[in-house]
């Protein structure tokens, strides 16, 4: 698993030098599908594949107001919805860290859904409280 998460870790990298560059992300994204089949209740994994899909979301969005775009689009709401529902595995697996919780923050913001953004908003300060 941690080959799988090494190599996914560096075509992100690569990927954030050229966000057009779609075929990185496919194999950023089969990297960590990769390890998740060696170890299914890894955390980390679920989550860095969350923040993947999320920034690959923001990245279009960022794209439908500028020049920059991109050959290949991808829908920003399915990239935010799929980004939730890998959070929310993170989040079963490991409920105690605060960078998942803020995570799922953003995304039911981006998915304009303030009532459960308030509601982790209230956990993270509950986990933050109870880390002091």
């Amino acid at each position: 698993a941690e080959y799988y998460m090494t190599k996914a870790q560096r075509l992100y990298g690569l990927w954030m030098e050229n966000s057009c560059n779609h075929e990185l992300v496919k194999k950023c994204e089969e990297a960590y599908y990769k390890a998740l089949e060696f170890e299914p209740q890894n955390c980390d994994c679920f989550y860095n594949l969350a923040i993947t899909s999320y920034n690959k979301g923001l990245m279009q969005m960022k794209a439908e107001t500028s020049d920059e775009r991109c050959e290949t689009e991808v829908n920003v709401t399915e990239c935010f919805e799929k980004s939730l529902q890998l959070l929310m595995n993170a989040e079963t697996h490991c409920p105690s860290r605060t960078d998942v919780c803020q995570a799922l923050i953003n995304v039911n913001k981006a998915l304009d859904r303030p009532d459960v953004a308030a509601g982790y908003s209230r956990l993270l300060e509950e986990l933050k409280q109870s880390k002091n």
